[in-house]
């Protein structure tokens, strides 16, 4: 663990942190990140993490983590956009991974609850940006929704890739699932998000 992982170890050991925020969202009441930034300290949260979920929020959420010592981001493309991933976007999502406040990959997942991306292209696409995850040594923010049957087979594949690192798989985000899917995502390591 270099300097700069033992900084963002340090802030992440803050006691409450939001491990999943759109600090580049616009919002119907006008707040910029600042003030977003701003009232989640007051209340006490003392990190944040902005997620990154299309190829063009991926610059976005880096500047706003630049901007602020307590924020750190994700890149990802959300299972939604599964369908936009090619060849040349996941090798220009590489580089962004090295950026010092960047902590994960993510969102990524599998959503069959809307399907704006056919099945077999939304597991496609994950598995590659797992391979990215791996590449990278970054945990992963996993979108999850009604796709247990197909995801968990895929998480334990990953996990047996990253059992020997010394990083938490990650998080289960935007959990949807039963009781027994979230012990198993628990039993391979990730942690869940309610």
């Amino acid at each position: 663990m270099d300097r700069s992982d033992r900084k963002i170890v340090e802030k992440m050991n803050a006691r409450l942190v939001d491990t999943h925020c759109h600090l580049n969202f616009e919002y119907d009441n006008g707040k910029t990140d600042q003030t977003l930034v701003q009232e989640a300290l007051e209340q006490g949260v003392s990190a944040l993490i902005t997620i990154g979920t299309e190829s063009k929020t991926f610059k976005e959420v880096q500047q706003i983590s630049e901007r602020y010592e307590n924020v750190f981001h994700t890149i990802g493309v959300h299972p939604h956009d599964a369908s936009t991933i090619d060849d040349s976007l996941l090798a220009s999502m590489r580089p962004l991974l090295n950026h010092p406040k960047c902590v994960a990959v993510g969102e990524i997942g599998l959503d069959y609850y809307y399907e704006h991306s056919d099945r077999q292209k939304q597991q496609k696409e994950l598995k590659a940006q797992l391979d990215l995850a791996l590449g990278a040594q970054k945990p992963v923010v996993i979108h999850s929704r009604d796709g247990e049957v197909d995801l968990l087979p895929i998480l334990t594949e990953y996990t047996r890739k990253i059992k020997s690192a010394s990083y938490s798989p990650g998080v289960i985000h935007c959990f949807s699932g039963t009781q027994p899917f979230a012990e198993a995502c628990i039993a391979l390591g990730f942690y869940i998000s309610l």
